[in-house]
């Protein structure tokens, strides 16, 4: 395991222990940069039209396309950092 997928997995257990919780929007960011991260580009076939939520995470997801994972990781990190920098942490 490398130190970024070390430091990946530490920054996905910190996201759990934040308060306040990340808002919607932040939320979204994060789980697009995780699926990039762990699973590469959105290959899924988008959901329907009627479920916005899962849509608006399909989006943003299948709008990394391209995103290597190593990037997808540091972004992650990098946006978690920055929501615990923000909770006093």
């Amino acid at each position: 395991m490398t130190d970024s997928q070390d430091a990946f997995e530490a920054a996905h257990a910190d996201v759990r222990g934040l308060t306040p919780p990340p808002s919607q929007g932040v939320a979204l960011q994060l789980y697009a940069y995780f699926q990039q991260a762990v699973v590469g580009d959105n290959t899924t076939e988008p959901p329907a039209d009627d479920d916005s939520d899962a849509r608006a995470k399909w989006n943003l997801w299948a709008g990394m396309k391209g995103m290597s994972r190593q990037e997808a990781r540091s972004e992650y990190i990098a946006l978690v950092e920055n929501l615990k920098r923000l909770a006093g942490r």
